[in-house]
């Protein structure tokens, strides 16, 4: 319930930012997303949805930020994401590619960087994943899209956290950050593994 009222909130400020813009009403399948949401929230207590803005938007999107668990080399490590839900869910947005109506993106912390050359995930920590690729609007799910990147992440984690007293780079500009206290607070009890010296 707790979730369902903060997808409520969410939608509430994206509406009122929209009416002052002038744009027409986003997010038409919202039952459905509720649902879909509702059901991540089960398997992946760690995300939290939200409204936050997605560069080059108008408007605010729905973003479904915090932290999704993985296993890798016999321990348990949480790595923060940001699910970006565009207003076409569950169709794919026009004009994206691949068409598809969401997108997955590792959000590295203070103290964390991105894997370079990881398989599933870019410079920028947008992930490539066959279930964001082939997703169908009738039968593809927030849930499987997310159990995808556990898998691919707990084969190769794609961040990694720095030795103490190492300075963090700048992001790649453009990236998409909408962290909450939820992530940090659970990133503080399992950190990623350590880079490699």
């Amino acid at each position: 319930r707790v979730v369902n009222d903060r997808l409520q909130d969410a939608l509430a400020v994206i509406d009122d930012a929209c009416a002052r813009a002038g744009l027409s009403r986003t997010y038409p399948n919202r039952g459905l997303l509720a649902d879909q949401v509702g059901a991540l929230a089960e398997g992946f207590p760690g995300l939290q949805p939200r409204h936050a803005l997605y560069p080059g938007w108008q408007h605010p999107l729905i973003c479904l930020d915090g932290t999704v668990p993985i296993a890798h080399g016999g321990a348990g490590y949480n790595i923060p994401v940001n699910l970006w839900i565009f207003p076409s869910f569950p169709h794919p947005l026009v004009g994206s590619i691949p068409p598809s109506p969401l997108a997955l993106v590792v959000t590295p912390t203070p103290g964390m960087v991105l894997k370079p050359g990881h398989p599933s995930v870019d410079a920028a920590g947008r992930c490539s994943l066959s279930a964001i690729a082939r997703w169908a609007p009738r039968g593809s799910t927030l849930s499987a899209v997310l159990a995808e990147a556990c898998a691919a992440f707990s084969a190769v984690p794609p961040v990694y956290a720095l030795p103490q007293g190492h300075v963090v780079q700048a992001l790649p500009s453009g990236q998409a950050v909408a962290h909450g206290g939820v992530a940090q607070a659970q990133l503080a009890e399992h950190q990623p593994p350590q880079a490699p010296a």
